[in-house]
């Protein structure tokens, strides 16, 4: 299994343990092509990346990886936007909760070639009312190393 195969599955494990009530989406590279979606879902995928300075014999990179919360909404006239509101506020909380594992525990993840993860962005609400969908996107920096043996 290659270095980041490794990182992005520790890094989906890590998710689906956190938030246990939220599902995996088929589609993680394009959402619009996620049809009937769960009320909470996840996705976990590939950013940029960029090498660095490193040992004889190995590459370091600095890999970007993207983490994506949606939730529906209902959206009501008598009510605005309040169901839309309350979904963000849910959204931003599980955030959080990644936002603070990987921050504080980057240890938790473990894998020999794993060097340093930590939370580098957060996304405004992205807000699709075509489907009553909202999705948040939380960037991780994740440094890793590979021989070139």
């Amino acid at each position: 299994m290659s270095a980041i195969s490794e990182i992005l599955e520790l890094v989906e494990d890590k998710v689906s343990v956190l938030l246990p009530d939220y599902k995996a989406m088929p589609f993680v590279y394009e959402l619009d092509l996620n049809d009937r979606l769960a009320s909470k879902n996840y996705g976990v995928r590939l950013g940029s990346a960029s090498t660095i300075a490193g040992t004889n014999h190995a590459a370091t990179f600095d890999h970007a990886v993207e983490i994506d919360l949606t939730q529906r909404y209902e959206p009501k006239k008598a009510t605005g936007d309040s169901d839309l509101r309350a979904k963000i506020s849910l959204i931003s909380t599980d955030i959080e909760t990644l936002y603070k594992e990987f921050y504080r525990r980057p240890g938790a993840l473990t894998s020999a070639s794993l060097l340093v993860i930590a939370p580098v962005d957060l996304s405004a609400p992205n807000i699709d009312n075509d489907n009553n969908l909202i999705t948040i996107t939380l960037t991780l920096s994740v440094k890793y190393r590979v021989s070139n043996f």
